[in-house]
């Protein structure tokens, strides 16, 4: 037996040395153990694994609520593990995260304060859950509550991950976290990737893919390609955004390789919305950097897409309907014509309630009771479906909310407002296309990113130039 003096030797060493450790691995180690084990049960259908892996990304988001965040960003974009029954994994792991930050409170003492933006959304969120409480007291009944109670616990979970997000990394390191959220978009664009036009994916993907059939337009673990798209666009422009703070050879290697793939993933998914937002936020970020070549990139863009849309609509018609024919046009002109129907349904539910709107998730019973549509149909617009269904109050508070960010952005420096501008500017584009805030499984990276940027410590750190001169290499740089 060790002596009382030699045993509080090794423990003090064995302190040191993990507090040596980098934090990055702390984290990023246990997470990805854990995620492993879930996706591995997900893709071999073993509900033992993912009951086992679920339990244990629980645990650790009480314990240690970061390696419970970097799960969940793992996770996220993935199809959900089906042995967690319903409200599912995502929306039990943001709770286990509350509740984690709550019992670091007495170890982290902080200054709790709300910004103007969080305030902001916390008011949309108290005003969205009166309007959907009839629902939740009748149980969310039939298949319109149904529809209601996924979107309310959608739009939940995700103020619930910014939340959390904005405790566990203010002032911290964002590295662990976004390292975790490539490793999650990295999964997502392999899967999708590689069961492109692969009908009836069988192992390691078939678990992990949402819809699988030849020769429709790659989606992956999503079941909308457009959302698909869309979230390998925000995450192509998360790693332009970061890629002057990375100097790490291997670490660019890794970067350039998921872009690649988030690339294809883009192509695959053939979405001219998520191409739109994709490409502004990325000339956003050159912006910032380089203004004369925005300009040549925005050029150039202008440019590629009258010469290269026509070849790339008929891509896209021959893919999912045998050949680009005139009818292939007509039904893709009246596809287009649906969504746009849609759109204008927004303002006739406006101007029939403009003080309050609707009601949520109400917008697709409504564009018939309402707007006349001869099929209900959802706004593909978020701020349409605002203003429709929330009305004037919400649509003010959803406004607050975007312009209070505007200005937080403003304070940041370095590549913290780099990634914070070309994050928002992503969101703001591509929710012309989509309800993005009603799907958790698309917003969450991006809204963990935007948090990151707004509140995250973006480390400065020294590196020798020449017989030990030290250089300090600006904010936000990772070796």
């Amino acid at each position: 037996m060790l002596r009382p003096s030699i045993e509080r030797g090794v423990a003090r060493s064995a302190s040191d040395a993990l507090s040596r450790l980098p934090r990055a691995l702390l984290v990023v180690v246990p997470a990805s153990l854990i995620s492993a084990l879930i996706v591995v049960g997900i893709a071999v259908g073993s509900g033992a694994l993912e009951l086992v892996g679920s339990t244990l990304a629980l645990v650790a988001a009480v314990v240690a609520p970061e390696v419970g965040l970097g799960v969940l960003v793992v996770l996220a974009p993935l199809q959900p593990p089906p042995a967690i029954p319903a409200p599912g994994l995502n929306f039990l792991l943001v709770g286990a995260l509350l509740v984690g930050c709550l019992w670091r409170l007495p170890i982290d003492r902080p200054r709790l304060r709300l910004s103007a933006s969080a305030l902001f959304l916390l008011g949309f969120l108290v005003y969205i859950s009166a309007q959907q409480l009839p629902d939740m007291l009748g149980g969310y009944r039939g298949d319109e509550g149904h529809t209601i109670g996924y979107l309310f616990f959608q739009v939940l979970a995700g103020f619930g991950l910014i939340l959390a997000a904005g405790y566990l990394l203010r002032g911290r390191s964002p590295w662990p976290i976004l390292i975790m959220a490539m490793i999650g978009a990295a999964l997502a664009a392999i899967v999708t990737v590689a069961t492109f036009e692969n009908q009836g994916a069988g192992s390691p993907f078939g678990g992990l893919v949402a819809v699988a059939d030849a020769g429709l337009r790659a989606a992956g673990p999503f079941v909308n390609p457009n959302y698909m798209g869309t979230f390998a666009a925000a995450v192509l422009v998360g790693i332009v955004a970061v890629w002057t703070s990375v100097s790490s050879p291997i670490a660019k290697s890794l970067l350039v390789g998921l872009a690649i793939l988030c690339l294809i993933a883009i192509v695959e998914a053939q979405s001219r919305g998520a191409i739109v937002a994709g490409f502004a936020a990325i000339a956003a970020v050159v912006w910032l950097r380089s203004r004369p070549l925005a300009i040549s990139i925005v050029a150039l863009g202008v440019i590629a897409a009258v010469l290269i849309y026509p070849a790339f609509v008929q891509w896209r018609l021959t893919n999912e309907l045998g050949d680009a024919s005139d009818a292939g046009y007509v039904a893709m002109t009246q596809s287009d014509d649906a969504r746009l129907n849609a759109s204008l349904a927004g303002p006739a539910m406006f101007a029939a309630e403009p003080i309050f709107g609707v009601g949520f998730g109400q917008f697709v019973e409504k564009s018939v009771e309402i707007s006349g549509l001869d099929t209900a149909i959802n706004a593909h617009n978020w701020y349409v479906n605002v203003l429709a269904e929330q009305g004037t109050t919400g649509g003010l508070l959803w406004l607050g909310a975007m312009v209070a960010t505007i200005f937080e952005l403003r304070k940041r420096r370095g590549v913290a407002r780099v990634v914070g501008i070309g994050m928002f500017a992503m969101i703001v584009v591509g929710s012309n296309f989509l309800e993005l805030p009603d799907s958790f499984q698309l917003a969450a990276i991006p809204a963990v990113i935007l948090v990151a940027a707004l509140v995250a410590k973006w480390p400065e750190r020294t590196r020798i130039i020449a017989r030990g001169t030290p250089a300090t290499v600006p904010e936000g740089t990772m070796a």
